[in-house]
């Protein structure tokens, strides 16, 4: 099938990362781009829109290396930075913290200055910086440094959050060295004001209990989730109901198509996606609702063409868009998993729903459902199982199942809490209640039945691989046969022991965790070297998460040095009991 935007889109996307990764000199790259436009034009004149793509993308690879955070040997850690940039999300704001999304300039003393996405958290913040919004100028110094690449499973949840907002750095500044100015502009101003009608709707609509996620499932607010639930949705593959993505996208236009049918063709074309514009912008306009906005308009603008619609042809033309727009899109984790996600949907969907209408002859219409429900779980799974194994070093092996029942629910769910929202009557609020308790106590129960692999990246593509091959499965011997081969080798997997013979290395905002790993198995247990990354005068506080995972690995022998550290022994002892051994070192080390 001929699908030019795929053939640009990929040919944009691989010079992209070529030349922004590879050490090519900036010269080498503006010499080599009019002789392959020449050599084209000159020999293969059909193929001009590929050469424009290459010359596009080196363009865009140049560029991108100067957004791009620098590799380096060791990283800055707790390094005197001044950052100065435009808010594009508020992520907290209390009396305690402000934490914002930053775009702009960071110069730190061991690098030269750079126009990077960082996360602000302001501490001690004043009146004015507790009112920020979105679109005003902020300058701040204090401390930055680069997002910890651990694999922990707290890490996770943290890096999501990191990365849902597309940011490299940390950076901490105190209130008194922070400056807000400026005013937002009008576009900022009337989302703002339409985020916080929402949340004051939902405020007064639904109990307080499902507060946190209803928001979230709207406006991609997960800010106020409990940490118990975070995690039972993200060790169940689920948490991507939170940021807004392609299901909410095509839930909305689906819903807005329907509600006007009673208008022109084209009129209906505008009001949709002017209303699906206004429901990205409100939610952050984070990659995976950008690129289904581009999408859904396509597919809009198509039907009133009454052009074909090819899905992956529309993939590759939302991805030209917004490539263009963000040459670091490649980087980007979740326009990784979103396209991968919509990616694997395509390919693989009509394969599984032919195999299951192959392997079962049921006629019924639910069961019809079923099975393509069951499809676009697996597929949107394997679409997304790398990509996430190589970021959050994690695979979850119960998604397709949990997809299966909580995606469902939660659609409901945004439904009818935005019928709630939006109309002057709560009839639909109950239901939407209903929904989200009901997704919540699966994911609790789905989430006990996780389990770490120690080898993610290979456990992910013997899932993808297991897909692949089901799919040309002709009778139900043949699917038992090859689910089973599948499951085995990913059990085999798991058990695999890990063969690394270097320490472990945790980074986290206070602390750094040594867990040796090397050496022979201890008579005591597994040793662990905490050792603070803040001054002695800054807050010491535990670290909740870092002590869950180290009484996991117990029973421990701990060394500790430092308040912070101190603090996090003092909690990982309270919830050990007499499984743990401290050894304490002294303030000094030696």
């Amino acid at each position: 099938m001929n699908r030019p935007a795929l053939r640009i889109a990929v040919t944009l996307t691989l010079t992209d990362v070529a030349v922004a990764s590879l050490p090519v000199a900036p010269w080498i790259v503006w010499m080599a781009i009019p002789a392959v436009l020449t050599w084209v034009l000159w020999y293969r004149p059909e193929s001009t829109a590929l050469a424009a793509a290459l010359c596009a993308g080196a363009v865009l690879g140049l560029t991108a290396r100067d957004v791009l955070p620098p590799t380096l040997a060791v990283q800055p850690r707790g390094d005197r930075c001044r950052i100065e940039g435009t808010v594009t999300t508020v992520l907290r704001a209390d009396s305690m913290v402000v934490r914002l999304a930053v775009r702009g300039t960071i110069d730190a003393r061991q690098l030269p200055p750079m126009h990077h996405r960082a996360v602000l958290t302001i501490l001690r913040p004043t009146a004015e910086q507790r009112s920020v919004r979105g679109g005003q100028h902020v300058i701040a110094t204090g401390r930055c440094e680069v997002a910890p690449q651990g694999a922990l499973t707290g890490d996770r949840i943290g890096r999501m959050q990191l990365l849902a907002s597309d940011a490299w750095w940390f950076v901490q500044s105190d209130g008194r060295r922070t400056w807000i100015d400026g005013e937002a502009s009008v576009v900022d101003i009337v989302l703002d004001t339409i985020r916080r009608t929402i949340d004051g709707r939902v405020r007064e609509t639904f109990p307080a209990d499902v507060q946190p996620i209803v928001a979230a499932i709207l406006t991609g607010d997960a800010r106020a989730i409990a940490t118990e639930d975070r995690e039972a949705f993200a060790r169940t593959g689920t948490a991507h109901m939170f940021s807004v993505s392609g299901s909410h996208v095509a839930l909305i236009a689906s819903a807005l198509t329907m509600l006007t049918a009673w208008l022109a063709p084209r009129w209906r074309a505008v009001v949709v996606i002017a209303l699906m514009t206004v429901f990205v912008g409100v939610t952050g306009a984070q990659p995976p609702a950008v690129r289904a906005l581009l999408a859904a308009a396509c597919v809009v603008v198509g039907r009133l063409t009454e052009r074909d619609v090819d899905g992956m042809n529309l993939l590759g033309a939302a991805v030209i868009m917004m490539i263009m727009l963000d040459p670091v899109l490649p980087w980007r984790v979740s326009a990784q998993l979103s396209i991968g996600g919509v990616a694997g949907i395509l390919l693989l969907t009509q394969p599984l729903t032919t195999m299951l209408e192959r392997v079962s002859s049921h006629a019924w219409y639910p069961a019809s459902v079923l099975r393509t429900m069951l499809s676009v779980s697996l597929a949107a799974g394997a679409g997304v199982a790398i990509p996430s194994a190589i970021t959050f070093g994690s695979v979850v092996l119960l998604a397709p199942v949990a997809n299966l029942i909580v995606v469902p629910l939660l659609s409901a769910a945004m439904l009818a809490a935005a019928a709630s929202v939006v109309l002057p009557w709560d009839v639909h609020a109950p239901i939407a209640a209903l929904c989200v308790r009901w997704a919540t106590e699966v994911s609790l129960q789905l989430a006990t039945l996780h389990t770490e692999v120690r080898w993610p990246v290979l456990a992910a593509l013997v899932f993808v691989l297991t897909t692949c091959w089901i799919c040309g499965s002709t009778d139900v011997s043949k699917l038992w046969l090859r689910l089973a081969l599948g499951v085995l080798i990913t059990l085999l997997v798991m058990i695999m022991p890990d063969a690394r013979r270097s320490d472990e290395v945790h980074v986290r905002p206070d602390l750094v965790a040594y867990v040796l790993t090397s050496a022979a198995q201890q008579p005591l247990g597994t040793r662990v070297v905490l050792i603070d990354r803040q001054p002695a005068a800054d807050r010491p506080r535990a670290d909740r998460t870092l002590a869950v995972h180290l009484l996991s690995l117990a029973p421990l022998v701990v060394y500790e040095h430092g308040l912070c550290a101190g603090s996090t022994v003092d909690k990982l002892e309270d919830m050990a009991g007499d499984s743990l051994t401290v050894i304490r070192l002294p303030w000094t080390l030696p």
